[in-house]
């Protein structure tokens, strides 16, 4: 009789109920933020895709006017100011492209679009309109354009000059060329002269004063935009007066830029300069006051004398 063998059953682990429902919640609440969070990327997404969609064009709402501004800048950033209804939203455009943000006009219906960055050089075209409307907003058409030139370069210093280096009369005329329609300084010691070249680039000082002796000039460019350089030439021109019988004359400027001739043949043109000035007011007191001591003399003598 063959011997029995028994086996003992191993016993299964059984999972428990409870523990069963918290994995269960977890899934679900775990697949519920997974929702929320695409549907809120979905929002997202689907608002700034919407926000860059053109709005649609409703004539009958207001068209605002844009304000002139400045025609040539070497700013970086630009103001565009303007005009519609009151209480209305704004929006403006550069260059067709339409600009983040937009802004509310005020009670008397003017608006200010500030700090407008300008990405770079070149001519930047202007437009505003009013919108109106919810999530698909609408536009009124356009209004007029405004442009401004951006302009970040310094005019050339390159410039040629035409005169004379010896003078003999006092007064020069210098010419020559410059960049187009750039703003030509001629900055002496006394007084600056100031002249605009022309679209070929020309340009003329006339009558330019000058001192006896050595005179030299500095010269600035400055283009249409406000940016400025100061040329490497200089005006360098040397005036030797005539003699004082009359044959010539040395030009002296005083402290208000006037021309004080200094020889003998041009007195009476010097006395006309200076009967507009301070030097004639003293002397015509000196005048007066010895004229009245004169007279008091006379009369006190006259006086003396009928007594004696």
């Amino acid at each position: 009789m063959s011997p029995r063998v028994t086996t003992s059953r191993s016993s299964e682990p059984t999972e428990h109920p409870l523990a069963s429902a918290s994995e269960t919640a977890a899934r679900v609440f775990g697949i519920v933020f997974i929702l929320i969070g695409l549907i809120l990327i979905v929002s997202l997404v689907g608002g700034f895709i919407i926000s860059k969609l053109p709005y649609r064009v409703d004539p009958n709402l207001p068209i605002p006017t844009l304000d002139e501004t400045d025609t040539y800048t070497n700013k970086d950033t630009l103001d565009i100011t303007g005009t519609v209804l009151p209480g209305e939203e704004v929006v403006l455009y550069m260059d067709e492209e339409r600009i983040d943000g937009t802004v509310e006009t005020n009670e008397d219906g003017s608006f200010s679009f500030e700090g407008i960055a300008l990405p770079e050089e070149g001519e930047r075209l202007f437009e505003a309109a009013v919108i109106r409307g919810g999530l698909f907003k609408r536009r009124s058409e356009k209004s007029n354009v405004v442009s401004s030139i951006v302009d970040w370069t310094s005019p050339s210093t390159l410039i040629t000059l035409n005169y004379e280096k010896d003078n003999t009369t006092g007064r020069a005329t210098i010419t020559g060329t410059a960049e187009p329609f750039a703003i030509i300084t001629l900055k002496g010691d006394t007084k600056d002269y100031e002249a605009t070249a022309d679209s070929n680039g020309d340009f003329i000082f006339s009558d330019v004063i000058l001192a006896k002796g050595a005179n030299s000039f500095s010269i600035r460019v400055k283009d249409r935009a406000g940016n400025e350089v100061v040329a490497t030439k200089k005006v360098e021109i040397a005036y030797e007066g005539g003699s004082v019988n009359g044959d010539g004359a040395s030009i002296i400027v005083d402290e208000n830029g006037n021309e004080l001739p200094e020889s003998a043949g041009e007195l009476g043109r010097a006395l006309e300069i200076l009967a507009g000035n301070k030097v004639m007011l003293a002397l015509a007191g000196t005048s007066f006051l010895a004229f009245g001591l004169s007279s008091f003399l006379v009369r006190r003598k006259m006086k003396d004398g009928l007594v004696g």
